[in-house]
């Protein structure tokens, strides 16, 4: 490529920049919040619980399980979960009240500012032209756009790589600055801002914890003059001892937590290593590398996604075909200018590294949940290469850039096609979102709080945790649930690595007969009920092959029109 200038296209303009700049971050909004309610359609468990937490510390300051304003970890569904998207959502919560739109709008916000600081990023470290490039590709990925469509806490990932990366840049870090120093020097007080952030996206998914210091040290590491530099400079000195005060505060109690408390905070994770407890050192990281390697199978990444159909792409891998290009074009800009330029050795060490969060953790396959803090250094790489060489083809063959546009836009549109239309209708997704649970609850409305009991299948082949969505989907009183808790009209048990609840309230679940555990019949409460002499109102909502010879009142069917559900009101 010529070293000479080449004319850039028309987003050089700092006008235009601007306006384009709103217009992604528009579009961006739009493929996150609209429509409402669907893609996904119903409610999963896992963002269940995390707005049915975040609604009790907001109303009674504990959570579900009672830990006043809990810091480090929060009970939910058994696991010991991370609160950072938890007190995220409290914020739409106050001004929305508990329901599905508040549930998964800040998984958009978290997206929508995702994009924008890719944007500052790109702007600081390449070009305004770079900076659209990513924001773009970051509105439209796939891999993005679903994750920040529901309200689980992987949603907040992107928004705290790009934090990271943006806020030690800001306070003057060789991180990705483009140039190392700048006239005046910024105050010290961006750093402590800068080390209290870093520390701070810690608090949220596990992935992010290893994530984010591992890129960073990396990026440090690629960069050692710029930091000599940096260090050699009392100016330089006090901004390093600021960023390290910053970290102290927030960084230093995880860590603490993670060492003197590990078993806790870590529950779900001790639980799923990569390695069990038979295999050697070498075995071991013969199993970290396999998992390492495969985030790079064409399968995973274009072809197939995630193995869990739950969170697979709607069609296709992770990454659109245009996007592997751009990636290519831009893994070999960097390569190119690996001597000459910090940026490009950064980007190549995201790249190298993507995959990093979930190499630790047994899954069938790479998870797109675990490895989603990896999407940003993949977009920051495409966009350096394609606004790299956009500049070039712009001034030369300007057909080639046209031509790329429409074949995002194809992409894009067919994908657009798959997960806003056939995605909600798929079995798969109709069952893990508890789409006819969800309908059953709004058939029913306030019946459900006045009947003097309600029985609700917990059959694991149409339902998963019912009691968590339920109490979303029902908007249930906080203040109730921990009265009913401290009264013992609530009751939650640990079998075995989850917590099973078998009642809350007037609201009892049907378990099938498991001869394993006792405590998984699920007919004790009712079977006490009919004992009793005297007559109660019972609402049932369960499948259509149970309790026979009572009449439904109402069958809730899925998208195909079979019916998964029906209603029964009876007398017990």
């Amino acid at each position: 490529m010529s070293h000479t200038p080449t004319p850039q296209p028309p987003a050089a303009n700092h006008r235009r920049v601007r306006w384009l700049l709103v217009g992604i971050l528009a579009l961006s909004a739009a493929l996150r919040l609209l429509p409402p309610g669907s893609a996904p359609p119903g409610i999963h468990q896992d963002e269940a619980a995390n707005a049915w937490n975040a609604w009790c510390i907001l109303n009674t300051g504990m959570d579900q399980a009672g830990a006043h304003t809990p810091i480090f970890y929060t009970r939910a569904l058994g696991e010991n979960r991370s609160t950072l998207f938890v007190y995220w959502m409290m914020p739409f919560q106050l001004i929305g009240g508990l329901n599905v739109f508040t549930m998964r709008a800040p998984a958009a916000a978290a997206g929508v500012l995702s994009v924008l600081l890719t944007f500052l990023i790109l702007r600081r470290a390449v070009s305004p032209t770079a900076g659209l490039i990513g924001a773009l590709l970051m509105a439209i990925a796939p891999w993005h756009v679903q994750h920040t469509r529901w309200g689980h806490e992987a949603s907040l990932c992107p928004l705290a790589v790009c934090t990271a990366i943006w806020v030690c840049g800001w306070a003057g870090m060789p991180i990705l600055r483009g140039t190392t120093m700048t006239v005046g020097a910024p105050p010290l007080w961006r750093s402590v801002i800068a080390g209290l952030m870093v520390g701070l996206v810690c608090y949220g998914y596990p992935a992010i914890r290893l994530f984010v210091p591992v890129l960073l040290l990396a990026i440090a590491c690629v960069s050692l003059p710029e930091w000599w530099r940096l260090m050699r400079t009392s100016a330089g000195l006090r901004r390093l001892a600021g960023l390290a005060l910053g970290l102290a505060v927030t960084f230093g109690p995880l860590v603490w937590t993670h060492v003197t408390d590990g078993q806790a905070i870590n529950k779900r994770g001790n639980t799923t290593w990569v390695w069990g407890t038979r295999e050697s050192v070498a075995q071991c990281v013969g199993l970290v590398a396999v998992r390492y390697f495969e985030h790079f199978d064409p399968a995973f990444l274009l072809t197939r996604g995630d193995n869990f159909a739950t969170i697979a792409p709607a069609i296709g891998g992770q990454i659109p075909w245009y996007f592997a290009l751009l990636l290519i074009v831009g893994a070999g800009t960097a390569v190119a200018g690996w001597r000459s330029s910090s940026t490009a050795r950064a980007l190549l060490v995201g790249l190298v590294l993507y995959p990093i969060s979930d190499i630790l953790n047994a899954n069938d396959g790479p998870s797109a949940l675990r490895s989603f803090p990896g999407i940003v250094p993949l977009v920051l790489l495409a966009a350096f290469g394609a606004a790299r060489w956009a500049a070039w083809w712009w001034s030369r063959r300007r057909i080639y850039v046209e031509l790329l546009a429409a074949w995002v836009l194809l992409e894009a549109g067919i994908w657009g096609w798959w997960f806003y239309g056939d995605f909600d209708r798929r079995d798969k997704i109709q069952r893990t979102y508890h789409v006819a649970l969800v309908e059953a609850c709004r058939v029913l409305g306030d019946e459900l709080n006045t009947a003097d009991a309600v029985f609700v299948t917990a059959d694991e082949k149409l339902v998963n945790m019912p009691y968590v969505v339920m109490l979303v989907a029902m908007n249930y009183d906080p203040h109730r649930w921990q009265a009913e808790r401290i009264a013992g009209r609530v009751d939650v048990q640990e079998i075995g690595v989850w917590d099973y609840c078998f009642r809350f309230g007037n609201v009892y679940f049907l378990y099938p007969p498991a001869p394993h555990d006792p405590r998984l019949g699920g007919t004790h409460y009712l079977s006490a009920m009919r004992e009793d002499a005297q007559s109660q109102r019972a609402i049932f909502i369960v499948p259509p092959t149970e309790f026979r010879s009572m009449k439904p009142s109402a069958e809730i069917r899925d998208a195909a029109g079979e019916v998964q559900l029906v209603i029964i009101r009876a007398e017990i």
